[in-house]
């Protein structure tokens, strides 16, 4: 049974880019957690080899994301954001947690970033491009929501004082601290087009193709500054 390490080295190479329209800076790429059964990582195992699973051929969804955020007395961070779909297709949003952790809606990751900014986001993630040494022998795929055209979706979610990155794959990445205090924050939201694959988990649709995950496009607001 080939690692995730090994799999993402094969995905990296047949993975197209989409483009988002954002409200804001936009970064991408980034790594995904693991943790299941071992027929899930042979069915993503073939997912990577199988044509039909290159979701790159819808065209590019343009997205206008916009976010408030705010620190509560006792240090929690409420980040609240409304992401309108302007393009002609249904979107998938990556705000539906990690499933198969059994985390629920609004899972919330802290990616301390190099200037002092820190990310906030919801996305989806992969190894480090070019890892070759021990990994996770399952991914972990992200529950998502469906946005159609014209529509918008707003969401409130909270991420507690954060003191340390939150990163499914932390232990792959040189770590970075998070600032003390903590001054200024960015929102950014994962979305891959609607005809990615999916299946159902626990009453939450969840994505199912690695290419997906890779090629997922990070939408982000302006960077804000905290009081």
């Amino acid at each position: 049974m080939r690692t995730l390490a090994t799999v993402w080295a094969t995905v990296g190479a047949a993975v197209l880019p989409l483009v988002l329209a954002a409200d804001g800076a936009c970064s991408s790429g980034g790594p995904r957690p693991a943790n299941g059964n071992q027929s899930e990582v042979r069915a993503m195992n073939d997912n990577t080899s199988s044509p039909a699973a290159a979701d790159a051929a819808a065209p590019s969804p343009q997205l206008d994301l916009r976010a408030n955020v705010r620190r509560e007395a006792g240090g929690d961070i409420v980040v609240e954001y409304s992401v309108t779909n302007r393009g002609p297709r249904p979107v998938l949003l990556l705000n539906r947690g990690d499933t198969s952790f059994g985390l629920g809606p609004g899972r919330v990751y802290v990616e301390p970033q190099a200037d002092g900014t820190v990310n906030l986001t919801q996305r989806g993630y992969t190894l480090p491009p070019g890892h070759r040494g021990p990994g996770p022998t399952a991914a972990i795929y992200p529950g998502v929501s469906e946005l159609a055209p014209g529509k918008t979706a707003k969401e409130t979610v909270r991420v507690r004082a954060p003191k340390s990155r939150q990163h499914p794959y932390g232990r792959y990445y040189p770590d970075v601290p998070v600032p003390d205090p903590l001054r200024r924050v960015r929102f950014c939201l994962g979305v891959v087009p609607a005809d990615a694959q999916t299946k159902t988990t626990r009453g939450t649709r969840v994505l199912t193709s690695l290419q997906a995950i890779a090629a997922q496009e990070l939408v982000c607001a302006d960077p804000q500054q905290l009081d």
